[in-house]
């Protein structure tokens, strides 16, 4: 009797009626077809062993080589990736949204600006350079100008309202009433800056500042931004910042010394409390 070798196609005549092995490539399971297996993770081929499913892949150990890889696309980033047995499909390990299950909104129409050099407006002007400008953004904020250079800024709704006059913007502004109230205004800022340029001399020789710094300190803590501070001055704003956190404290001359030391108690006094008669 011919057995025929199902592994490796080998024929001979055994002996046994159910010979061990074959003689040729000494399988056990010769009289058994020959099954192979491909991953679907890697690709991998292999001819199993047992009858049995593998529990895993021999070449990448994994336990799902026998399901086909799923993949993912990102709508916004365009970027793709494999998809574990556990992996949520909608999420984007790059973008970290949920792309597909929360699509960006689409406006119908562009968004209206708030702000824009279109938007300024002169509210006063005396013909030689000296203007009050408004930019529509909502602040109220109205910024004085002397040929280009920043002198200082009010509030405008509070101010108008201070003559009881409501701001609007309009016709109404050329009104003589209107801009009899904005010549007030700017002439407050005007003072104010007078106020603050004689302060400021002051602050320069108790901290030991130039004028400059002086004049930075002093706007600080007259209330104004450091923004506008370096409209006004024309320092750098970065420079504004690290004077601000570093000012220097006041120096005392010898007659505030005298004052601030303390006083020896009399004699027959004893330190309690307060001072009481011995």
């Amino acid at each position: 009797m011919n057995n025929v070798c199902m592994r490796c196609g080998y024929i001979w005549s055994a002996r046994s009626k159910k010979p061990l092995r074959c003689p040729h490539c000494k399988t056990t399971r010769w009289d058994k077809e020959m099954v192979k297996d491909v991953c679907k993770r890697c690709g991998a081929e292999w001819v199993q062993r047992g009858g049995e499913m593998p529990k895993y892949c021999p070449v990448c150990h994994s336990s799902m080589w026998n399901s086909e890889k799923r993949t993912y696309t990102c709508p916004k980033c365009g970027k793709t990736r494999n998809l574990r047995s556990n992996s949520r499909e909608n999420l984007c390990p790059e973008c970290d949204i949920y792309s597909a299950s929360k699509p960006a909104p689409k406006y119908a129409e562009p968004r209206e600006r708030i702000g824009g050099i279109s938007r300024v407006t002169t509210l006063w002007s005396d013909g030689n350079g000296l203007t009050l400008r408004y930019v529509d953004n909502g602040s109220h904020i109205a910024a004085l100008y002397d040929l280009g250079k920043y002198l200082g800024e009010v509030n405008i709704d509070l101010f108008c309202r201070k003559y009881r006059l409501t701001f609007e913007l309009g016709p109404q502004i050329e009104s003589e009433n209107f801009q009899a109230v904005m010549r007030s205004a700017v002439d407050k800022i005007l003072f104010t800056n007078e106020v603050v340029a004689n302060r400021a001399e002051k602050i320069g020789t108790l901290r030991g500042l130039d004028a400059v710094s002086a004049e930075i300190i002093n706007l600080y803590e007259s209330g104004m931004m450091p923004v506008s501070i370096a409209l006004k001055t024309g320092v750098p704003f970065s420079e504004i910042m690290d004077m601000i956190s570093e000012i220097p404290p006041m120096r005392l001359n010898d007659q505030d010394t005298d004052r601030q030391k303390p006083r020896a108690p009399e004699k027959n006094w004893r330190l309690t409390g307060i001072y009481e008669k011995a």
